[in-house]
């Protein structure tokens, strides 16, 4: 509630201040942009990657490198590490908190998934190597 004044152009001119004030210290409740069509300009429509996405496609990535030199139990702590750092990219994004969860959500299952590439690709090289190598 905006304090109060005697005079009226006080008043209104408080309130502007007040305003100002109020509008500085709101969180933006718009969610984390996975990858879609936010800003419009006219006819034209600009498409961006969010911090998620790129922070999701990273994990995927060191997901499957753990799948060809690690056993399951290294994504224990790959995970302890990368949730965190999904929560912060989110919590500095000002985001609401169940955007942040689906992107600590989206950033798990981008690491188990890269696990299951970088076995299948380790298999697949594996038998293609014995094949070709004598």
């Amino acid at each position: 509630m905006p304090p109060r004044a005697a005079d009226g152009g006080q008043l209104a001119h408080m309130r502007q201040l007040w305003s100002s004030v109020e509008n500085r210290h709101q969180v933006s409740t718009e969610p984390i942009c996975l990858s879609d069509s936010v800003y419009k300009s006219g006819a034209r429509n600009s498409c961006r990657v969010g911090p998620v996405a790129i922070i999701a496609f990273i994990a995927f990535l060191i997901g499957a490198l753990l799948g060809q030199r690690f056993n399951v139990l290294s994504l224990l702590p790959t995970t302890m590490i990368a949730l965190p750092c999904a929560a912060g990219v989110g919590a500095t994004g000002g985001a609401r908190l169940l955007s942040v969860l689906l992107a600590m959500l989206l950033v798990w299952a981008a690491l188990q998934l890269g696990y299951f590439a970088g076995i299948c690709a380790q298999g697949s090289w594996t038998s293609l190597r014995d094949k070709l190598v004598p």
